[in-house]
């Protein structure tokens, strides 16, 4: 289930909660799913009963140790919830395009980006790409999904998922009698400004799970 919703904003309505992330083409909505976040309150008997005087001094001190506790508790929910949507907003806002077009379409991005942007340790950020999900017009996806590394290309701005979703268009789409070459696929992806090692499309082409085109 989702912890994190994206949602695409509609009109000029803007929404109450959450953070809003776009740009001249598509203003989204980030925000806390309220089913992944538990409802967490002290119970208001229990105040007043600090106020008893039917409590002797040592039940008051341990009913007061008790409150304490769960309002700690209560603070570092609140923090883990703020620090999640900070995160994700920062991811929306780098991986924008992601949001318009989908998969395919993603920027080179590292858990410590993220983390420098926030001001954490890279293991917070890396602790919940493991196992937080976001929802958004393209599907479910495990926040790790949106950090990849740069392509082994001239230009580091390519993402290595960019890369290799060109790379499936131009094998898929191939309407030729032969099957493309790696260096074929070379020759391809630098038509389209991306130039890349012919080894490395025989890495990213392994990955997508394409044989060679012998084997094809």
């Amino acid at each position: 289930s989702p912890d994190i919703e994206v949602e695409k904003i509609e009109g000029t309505d803007l929404p109450e909660s959450g953070t809003i992330v776009g740009d001249n083409e598509i203003l989204l909505n980030v925000r806390n799913t309220e089913e992944t976040v538990p409802k967490v309150s002290i119970n208001e008997v229990d105040i007043k009963l600090l106020e008893s005087k039917d409590l002797s001094e040592e039940e008051k001190k341990e009913l007061s140790e008790k409150i304490r506790k769960a309002k700690e508790l209560m603070e570092a929910i609140a923090y883990r919830e703020n620090t999640m949507l900070r995160a994700c907003s920062e991811i929306v806002r780098i991986q924008l395009e992601f949001f318009k077009k989908g998969p395919g379409h993603l920027s080179p991005l590292r858990l410590q980006d993220i983390a420098d942007k926030l001001g954490v340790h890279e293991t917070t950020i890396s602790r919940m790409s493991n196992s937080k999900y976001i929802l958004c017009d393209w599907g479910l996806f495990n926040i790790k999904y949106f950090f990849t590394n740069a392509a082994s290309t001239q230009d580091k701005t390519i993402s290595r998922d960019k890369v290799m979703f060109v790379m499936k268009q131009i094998i898929v789409n191939n309407t030729g009698n032969k099957k493309m070459s790696d260096q074929k696929i070379v020759e391809e992806l630098e038509k389209r400004e991306i130039k890349i090692a012919r080894r490395t499309v025989a890495k990213y082409r392994n990955l997508l799970n394409i044989e060679s085109s012998y084997n094809r």
